[in-house]
């Protein structure tokens, strides 16, 4: 069911509601009610680590639950998304992989966002009719390391032996390198 409501200025808001349900109807209309709308399937992404270090490369097990399909990998990291990759699934097989390497710019995790496209035979046999549309989503986030920001840091005081006390002048040496 979809509404549209105007307020006293004149502004059209619209919204609907999908769990809007009437009891009662004839068989025959029953039988022949449109459904408008493809329902969504899942897609599960399995990663072969739950870390990663920058530079790694990453092997996602992708489980469709169609196929033959085409599908669609998108990388997100904060809002920033990377170059889609493009996978397919092979008639009669339920998964593929897909390989990519870490970016850096990836720290500290991002999210894989996967769509999948095909078709599926009709719940309802229907003659001479082709298979149904089929739509299925998934994602997952992984983590990516942080130590290439670790940073070594050495103090050093020139008197070795000495007592400080407060206000009193100290010379250090400061010494900082990458991890």
């Amino acid at each position: 069911m979809s509404y549209s409501v105007k307020d006293e200025q004149g502004r059209l808001t619209m919204s609907f509601y999908d769990n809007f349900y009437v009891s009662g109807g004839y068989e025959i209309e029953i039988e022949t009610q449109k459904v408008d709308y493809i329902p969504t399937d899942t897609i599960t992404i399995v990663a072969n680590a739950k870390n990663y270090q920058p530079d790694d490369t990453c092997e996602l097990l992708i489980l469709a639950p169609f196929s033959p399909a085409n599908g669609l990998v998108i990388f997100d990291c904060d809002g920033q998304v990377s170059q889609p990759i493009q996978f397919q699934t092979e008639t009669g097989k339920n998964s593929t992989t897909v390989e990519f390497k870490i970016s850096k710019d990836w720290i500290p995790n991002f999210t894989v966002h996967a769509e999948l496209t095909g078709s599926i035979p009709r719940e309802t046999e229907v003659i001479n009719s082709p298979h149904r549309p089929a739509i299925a989503t998934g994602s997952v986030t992984l983590e990516v390391s942080r130590d290439i920001y670790k940073l070594n840091v050495l103090i050093n005081t020139k008197e070795t032996n000495k007592t400080y006390t407060p206000s009193s002048i100290i010379h250090i040496d400061v010494d900082v390198t990458q991890h």
